[in-house]
Order: structure tokens, then sequence, then C-alpha cells
């Protein structure tokens, strides 16, 4: 089950979607929708700990170690690289 959050995203998402469809004309005449998800818990999941940072960046970079020896590794590597490069960015407690 998502979060209320992630569907007040996701909601924000598909409008911001469809209002750019809707300035380009590629919906005709349709109205664009109205609707709005208000989350109703704004409960968040807790950051990492620098322990379990640290467990989570080894873990990618030794995963991407491997990658790169295995014959199929050329196709994961860039996408082991995004997560490696996007772990900085985690809020650690």
């Amino acid at each position: 089950n998502p979060a209320d959050k992630t569907l007040e995203w996701e909601t924000t998402f598909a409008l911001t979607v469809l209002k750019f469809a809707q300035e380009r004309s590629y919906r005709g005449n349709k109205p664009t929708p109205t609707f709005r998800h208000k989350a109703q818990r704004t409960k968040t999941r807790p950051a990492f700990t620098l322990k379990e940072y640290s467990v989570l960046y080894k873990g990618i970079r030794r995963w991407m170690h491997e990658e790169k020896t295995t014959p199929s590794g050329a196709t994961h590597v860039s996408y082991c690289v995004t997560m490696c490069l996007s772990l900085p960015t985690v809020a650690c407690v």
C-alpha cells in the first residue's frame, strides 16, 4: 500500500502531465481534471542512520564491481552508478 504522501505526489505529477498535454492541444477539447489527493497522514519513514547508509553504500559499490565482471554487467553499470551517486542525497540521522 502506498503512503498517502506518495499518492499526493503521484496525483500532482499526473495533473502536471495532463496540463502539459492540454497546453499543447494533445487532449483536444477535454477539460483538465481538477481532482486532488490530499494526504491524511503526514507520517514519513525515518531517515537512514549513518551505519545503515554505510552498509547500503558499500553493498552497492560491491554490486557494481561484481556486475562489471559479468557479461551482462555492462547493461547494469550505469544503473549502479546512478544509485551510488544518488545515495549521498539521502538524509542521514
